[in-house]
């Protein structure tokens, strides 16, 4: 099985005192030790290290290309992919799905039977599992 991962997942395993740490790193740790694969986008990973840096300075997204980007199988962002982020952008046009809820959609639907790691509530409103549950 594989795994596609949010920016939400990657910042609670990040971030030891994030509510969802304990949670993100089990579903991580054990999906690991069971051989599955991680996947996320091009888009996901900016966010990310955005993110990280702006919080936690630049030590931290250092960190995680360090020691989690090696681990993760991307998907790059073309043309023909941004394409399908901005249809799903449309189609489901509310404020807080944003084009790297999309990416990690468009992931999900290029990898049949994955489950999403995430803890942003937009991305359970799709008919795939998320993981932590809710």
């Amino acid at each position: 099985m594989a795994l596609v991962l949010d920016t939400s997942a990657f910042y609670a395993y990040m971030v030891e005192k994030d509510q969802y740490h304990k949670s993100v790193s089990l579903v991580l740790v054990e999906a690991l030790q069971r051989g599955e694969r991680l996947h996320s986008s091009s888009f996901v990973l900016c966010e990310t290290l955005g993110l990280l840096q702006i919080r936690h300075g630049v030590k931290a997204s250092r960190l995680f290309m360090d020691k989690v980007f090696p681990a993760v199988e991307w998907r790059w962002v073309d043309r023909a992919l941004f394409q399908r982020l901005w249809e799903l952008a449309q189609e489901h046009s509310r404020r807080s799905f944003t084009l790297v809820d999309a990416s990690v959609v468009a992931c999900i639907e290029q990898l049949p039977g994955s489950v999403c790691v995430a803890v942003d509530d937009d991305l359970r409103t799709f008919n795939f599992p998320v993981l932590p549950s809710a």
